[in-house]
């Protein structure tokens, strides 16, 4: 990614796909601009957003790009499109041991 401290130059990536072909279909122009303080997005104490939600919140930009992780937290400052993208990564471990109790609590919750 290019940028020249505020304004991002050239991005690439699956969102960026992504919002280059909404603005082909719908002709609209963007400027993309990076976080003020560099974060994503979270309340703060006060009851205020940083980061890109707190732009998206306050109506400073129209739309954030990224992949964001949405949470019940989130929803309540901003509103997401339907997830479009799953992340396939995964912690691996050993099989468990024949009797092995580990993740009993897991998979009752998920009957």
């Amino acid at each position: 990614m290019a940028t020249n401290g505020k304004t991002i130059l050239d991005a690439q990536g699956f969102c960026f796909e992504m919002l280059n072909a909404l603005k082909e279909k719908y002709g609209f122009r963007t400027e993309l601009r990076l976080p003020y303080d560099g974060n994503w997005g979270k309340r703060l104490e006060n009851g205020t957003w940083n980061g890109m939600v707190g732009m998206v919140n306050r109506s400073e930009v129209n739309l954030g790009v990224a992949g964001f992780a949405i949470s019940q937290v989130r929803e309540e400052g901003i509103d997401f499109t339907i997830p479009f993208y799953e992340e396939p990564s995964a912690i691996l471990m050993p099989p468990p041991k024949p009797g092995s109790k580990l993740f009993a609590a897991v998979l009752m919750g998920r009957e």
